[in-house]
């Protein structure tokens, strides 16, 4: 099929491997089956990593967003979604095969077939045999349960958070893709101790999340017109909010009651980050300090204020004492820092202040 590029053949093959594994129970336990050796046959998870690899890498995808690419990772989430617990381990193919997960990760891919491809991940990290493998570096093995490696160098996983702190991105698959991202790291967060480990030692998730919710803090407090008058993007933006600031909160004092977030933030990438620091003054201040704006309804404002106490929580890791009460002081009484007897009279101050002892 490679050879005379019948890849619409090749697409309908897919969906009707799709729509067996979906109907006969025993389908996908054939398909994952390993070839028998001297039989002659191929692992067929490797056939579909060929696929990707040869059909769905931007240089040599001649359709962008074809079918073809839909149709594998359609089969692929098919497959993960009815695997017996037997053959759970056999889609460590997928997961061990890194590049693999670069092309579908690929900044040139199309929008959908990226938001297919985090969902797809998901669906993977749902079975905790998976987890480690998940987060092995290409240049090693996944690590036994235990200590986990020290700051590995995790490309893929450095990509999702490069999506999800890509602020162009906004259409609909975009937003589902940056949702999928979430769920992922949270999900893989629970599994094992030594996996969350690894989430927690990646020197970009922590940095991408507080700039990520800066972001959605920035939409709430500084939105525009059109962003206001959006009833559906406000709930989705705070609901969102939600689930990134507990994903924090969990990564941040789930094992470690020692983390040292300040030092984190501090020596976070630069290029990347660049005044995070500043950033996570301003959203936790906010978060924690300021009343919920006034142009939201009550169930949004009550929303937003079930989560001063985890953004309170995290922002005592970096700021406490006299510091806080200036934060503090800066935001009570409006959504804007108003002079309430001090010499803090905007946020402006308040960050000048405080910045100045981070």
């Amino acid at each position: 099929m490679k050879r005379h590029s019948r890849t619409s053949e090749l697409a309908a093959l897919l969906d009707l491997s799709t729509c067996l594994s979906c109907s006969l129970p025993m389908f996908t336990a054939f398909f994952l089956a390993q070839p028998q050796d001297g039989s002659g046959d191929s692992d067929l998870l490797e056939v579909l990593c060929s696929i990707i690899r040869d059909h769905l890498e931007p240089s040599k995808k001649t359709q962008p967003g074809s079918r073809l690419g839909n149709e594998t990772i359609g089969l692929l989430e098919a497959l993960c979604w009815n695997v017996k617990d037997d053959l759970i381990r056999r889609l460590a193919i997928l997961c061990n095969s890194k590049d693999v997960l670069m092309i579908l990760l690929d900044t040139s891919q199309p929008s959908r077939l990226l938001s297919r491809s985090t969902r797809l991940l998901v669906f993977l990290a749902t079975h905790a045999e998976l987890s480690r493998n998940l987060l092995s570096s290409p240049e090693s093995a996944p690590t036994s349960e235990g200590k986990a490696k020290d700051a590995p160098k995790l490309p893929h996983i450095e990509r999702l958070c490069s999506y999800l702190i890509d602020s162009s991105r906004k259409d609909s698959e975009a937003v589902e893709m940056k949702s999928q991202v979430l769920s992922f790291f949270g999900i893989l967060s629970v599994t094992h101790t030594d996996v969350h480990a690894t989430l927690v030692g990646c020197q970009v998730l922590i940095p991408s999340l507080v700039a990520f919710l800066t972001q959605m803090i920035k939409l709430l407090w500084e939105g525009d017109e059109f962003f206001m008058s959006s009833t559906e993007t406000i709930t989705r933006t705070i609901r969102t909010l939600n689930q990134t600031l507990f994903l924090l909160h969990h990564l941040v004092f789930g094992l470690e009651p020692n983390f040292n977030l300040r030092h984190r933030l501090h020596y976070a990438p630069s290029r990347t980050f660049n005044g995070i620091t500043h950033m996570f003054i301003v959203t936790f201040g906010r978060l924690s300090c300021a009343d919920p704006p006034e142009w939201i309804d009550s169930t949004q404002k009550v929303e937003l204020e079930t989560m001063s106490e985890m953004a309170q929580d995290l922002l005592d890791l970096v700021v406490d004492g006299p510091e806080g009460d200036i934060i503090w002081a800066a935001y009570q009484g409006s959504n804007d820092a108003v002079d309430v007897g001090s010499d803090i009279t905007d946020e402006e101050d308040m960050e000048a202040k405080l910045l100045g002892d981070i």
